[in-house]
């Protein structure tokens, strides 16, 4: 199999740890690196990585009208709304954006939609997910079903502390997924499927709910460089790499002095998940 390499980029990389204390990179210069540097087939893949920054967008856009797009999103406001003009068009343009946020646009307004009743956040995560289970890249393969494995064990978990119904809350349709919902065990039966679901459940029991989120990306980072490792100079290298940087962002703007609005938004965002005991409102 061909394998395209990019020897001198990933030569040129800077040195990237989880807790960087000074990172000079941005996604938005890096992106652009990237769409100079690599095939337009390679590019694509980054363009699926980035694409969790379009649902913000769109939501945004669907419920505000905003243009005030996060730069790292994939489309501008111009592409959103000459979807919504595709909707009544007699011979409808090419669509510009991925099905699964076209087919968010087009539920949303349908004359037969209760918004209300509509989670525009759950559908795009659907989507993504499932869009990234048919990745022409067995690391993005790997790598979106241990993400999305993780997002599932830990809603579980969540769920039964504070006595909600699991299956609703869990995205995709998958064994792990029946196995979440449906075994009763501490580890719902997955001991023998996943090698890491008791580490999982401890960092689950964390009381402070920063660490616990660092130590799940801290998961993320080890499969990362586990999953590229024997990759030197190709695309699932720079992949790895680009995901590791989005992750030590993360966590270099949290610690900075305006990580404590940071952290109130990743509250804000556990919130909407399960319900948070009384201690960590009053903490905010």
């Amino acid at each position: 199999m061909f394998r395209r390499e990019y020897h001198c980029f990933v030569a040129g990389l800077p040195d990237l740890l989880f807790d960087e204390g000074k990172i000079t990179q941005t996604l938005e210069t890096f992106r652009q690196e990237l769409k100079e540097e690599l095939h337009p087939a390679d590019y694509r893949l980054v363009h699926m990585v980035f694409l969790p920054y379009d649902h913000q967008n769109l939501i945004r856009f669907l419920k505000d009208g905003s243009d005030d797009f996060d730069v790292l999103g994939n489309y501008a406001p111009e592409d959103f709304a000459a979807e919504v003009q595709n909707l009544d068009a007699i011979i409808p343009e090419p669509s510009r954006i991925e099905p699964y946020l076209a087919s968010l646009i087009r539920r949303w307004y349908d004359e037969n939609t209760d918004r209300s009743q509509l989670d525009p956040e759950r559908m795009l995560l659907e989507g993504y997910y499932a869009m990234m289970a048919e990745a022409p890249n067995d690391f993005l393969l790997k790598w979106s079903a241990f993400d999305l494995t993780l997002r599932n064990i830990v809603t579980a978990v969540n769920c039964r502390r504070f006595g909600r119904e699991i299956a609703p809350e869990l995205i995709g349709d998958n064994p792990v997924n029946s196995q979440l919902v449906r075994n009763p065990a501490r580890d719902f039966g997955l001991a023998s499927e996943l090698d890491q679901i008791e580490k999982i459940l401890q960092i689950c029991e964390l009381p402070d709910l920063l660490e616990r989120e660092k130590k799940l990306d801290w998961l993320r980072w080890e499969f990362i460089d586990e999953a590229v490792f024997f990759h030197y100079f190709d695309i699932e290298k720079i992949l790895g790499y680009l995901l590791r940087l989005m992750i030590a962002l993360r966590w270099f703007r949290l610690e900075r002095p305006a990580g404590e609005s940071l952290f109130r938004d990743l509250l804000e965002k556990m919130e909407k998940s399960y319900q948070l005991p009384d201690e960590f409102h009053r903490k905010k």
